[in-house]
């Protein structure tokens, strides 16, 4: 699930036709509003999968909807919590995880 750790997906919500995009778990400490900018060529729902560990969210995941739906990983004390939202297409920017020592988010993007 990161490309710097060996930890996977064991429980994956169900995202049909997903692309995943590793990040980096050492980016964990990664703040601002401007962190990750890729480009999607078609409207897709854009989930971030962030720790429920980190108890206050970045002020970016504001504008996503909490799914309710979860990403369980091999690391068995942290639960991904399935953040939503559609973009057209285009660059998608998000930001930093603002997490401390807690753990980087994902990324699932999903043609709509």
């Amino acid at each position: 699930m990161y490309v710097d750790r060996d930890y996977a997906f064991t429980g994956v919500a169900s995202l049909g036709g997903s692309t995943y995009i590793k990040t980096a778990n050492d980016d964990k400490n990664s703040s601002g509003s401007v962190f990750l900018t890729f480009n999607i060529n078609r409207n897709c729902t854009v989930y971030v999968a962030h720790s429920d560990r980190i108890a206050v969210k970045p002020s970016w995941l504001s504008t996503f909807t909490d799914t309710g739906a979860n990403l369980v990983t091999s690391d068995a004390s942290n639960n991904l919590s399935l953040y939503a939202k559609n973009f057209s297409a285009g660059a998608v920017t998000l930001g930093g995880n603002e997490g401390g020592n807690e753990s980087m988010y994902s990324v699932v993007v999903v043609e709509q």
